[in-house]
């Protein structure tokens, strides 16, 4: 019987928080309790509604449970700031423009509300927190100088690391491309122009595959007649200068 009544006790305390939770939900505004204490037990009136108020809390099913969960859980303060790491490359009242590890500049609106050094000379390395405005311009809400040998000042030195490789190896990929262009340029020439007159008047020779500028010329130099012929891989062209 006392741990009966000690059970009864903890429901007549948890009454009120029941059927807060549960009357205000569509369907149950009819249940409602007597707040009367009675010394020595609890009234059956008490008893009845913290039980329908159980039961109604139980039928209300995950839905409920998963409202009271989220409207318990903390909301976030705040949303972090995108942030860029570079150098300044210069300043004047109301921006500052600054070199990232891409080579890449960025300009930085600031005013009132920026928190930022009084000054930033040019080579300056600086982490800067903004923000996109709706104008699609960047505005600087703190602007930091980078300390040597601090976690910032490294990740920078890693980016420009990081980057110089990528720019090696695209001025690389671009050399050995013009090289080959080179090449090409310079064997196409060398083929596109034979002497007609070399062969008695006419040309009866394999060539490689390519584009050919024949060109006639009299005992005394003079060009009698020149054209384009295009020699195909494993075929016989023929043609007649004009």
């Amino acid at each position: 019987e006392d741990m009966t009544a000690r059970k009864l006790a903890e429901l007549h305390s948890l009454a009120p928080w029941l059927l807060t939770r549960v009357t205000d939900r569509p369907g149950l505004e009819h249940i409602r309790c007597s707040s009367v204490t009675q010394p020595g037990g609890v009234p059956m009136k008490l008893k009845i509604a913290v039980v329908a108020a159980a039961l109604a809390l139980a039928a209300a099913g995950p839905s409920l449970a998963q409202q009271t969960l989220e409207s318990t859980q903390a909301r976030p303060l705040f949303k972090p700031s995108p942030t860029v790491l570079g150098e300044v490359v210069s300043m004047n009242s109301h921006s500052v423009t600054v070199r990232t590890a891409k080579d890449e500049e960025m300009v930085f609106e600031f005013d009132s509300r920026t928190v930022m050094p009084m000054t930033m000379p040019p080579g300056l390395r600086v982490k800067t927190e903004f923000h996109l405005m709706d104008n699609g311009m960047h505005h600087a809400g703190r602007i930091t100088r980078l300390e040597p040998g601090s976690l910032d000042w490294e990740a920078l030195d890693k980016q420009l690391a990081l980057a110089d490789q990528e720019r090696a190896r695209l001025d690389a990929e671009r050399a050995t491309i013009d090289e080959v262009e080179a090449d090409n340029a310079r064997s196409t020439a060398s083929n596109m122009t034979q002497d007609a007159t070399e062969y008695g008047g006419s040309i009866n020779k394999a060539f490689g595959a390519g584009v050919y500028h024949v060109t006639a010329k009299g005992a005394d130099g003079a060009v009698l007649a020149e054209k384009d012929f295009e020699v195909k891989a494993g075929e016989r062209t023929e043609g007649a200068l004009p």
